[in-house]
């Protein structure tokens, strides 16, 4: 599924990252020991040559996530381990109504603001549960996104955690769209079905 896989690429990056901070920390060890010998010390290549692959891989891993999440129909947004932005896509802005820049580093509820469309409550973003029950949440299809400039459109969302190498988790992606329009039509069709039948009885 797309959530599935919008996942599984936040979590190879978080992967490559982790590898990349240890070969970076071990030559930084060696840089130490390089200036202690007064150059004397030679950092191998078998230890230069996987930081480089590392940091390739990295870049391209980035790269097609960041392709992924902008190819995607779907609203995307990251969050990190505290619930702050981390990433979102053009159609998570376009639903939201906050660009990339002003949404990064802010809480995921600033952001993601939703309602109960029955009891019009506030509803707590699905991302904390997923944060700490580490399991994929499903909304309630009664949910509305409240965006920036007050706007109120009807969503079907879910949200998977993001895991390290160890099971960690590192935080979390939200995943939702836009189904006003599906809504809408489902009920005129259920009205059309009901003066259909009172037709009938007559």
């Amino acid at each position: 599924s797309l959530l599935m896989i919008t996942n599984q690429l936040e979590t190879k990056q978080s992967k490559l990252l982790q590898t990349l901070n240890l070969l970076m920390c071990f030559a930084a060890i060696l840089l130490v020991a390089v200036t202690l010998t007064n150059g004397l010390l030679v950092i191998p290549r078998a230890v230069v040559e996987p930081m480089n692959q590392m940091n390739q891989d990295l870049r391209q891993s980035e790269g097609r996530l960041a392709a992924t999440l902008h190819s995607i129909g779907d609203g995307v947004v990251s969050a990190d381990s505290s619930g702050k932005v981390t990433n979102l896509n053009a159609v998570a802005e376009a639903l939201t109504g906050w660009s990339y820049s002003q949404a990064i580093g802010k809480p995921v509820h600033e952001i993601f603001r939703i309602v109960d469309t029955k009891t019009r409550k506030e509803v707590e973003s699905p991302v904390w549960e997923t944060l700490n029950g580490g399991r994929i949440i499903h909304v309630s299809e009664h949910t509305a996104l409240i965006a920036k400039d007050g706007v109120e459109r009807l969503i079907d969302e879910s949200c998977a955690p993001i895991r390290d190498v160890s099971g960690v988790i590192l935080g979390a992606v939200l995943i939702f769209r836009d189904i006003t329009g599906e809504h809408r039509r489902r009920e005129a069709l259920r009205a059309s079905d009901e003066r259909f039948a009172q037709i009938a009885e007559v």
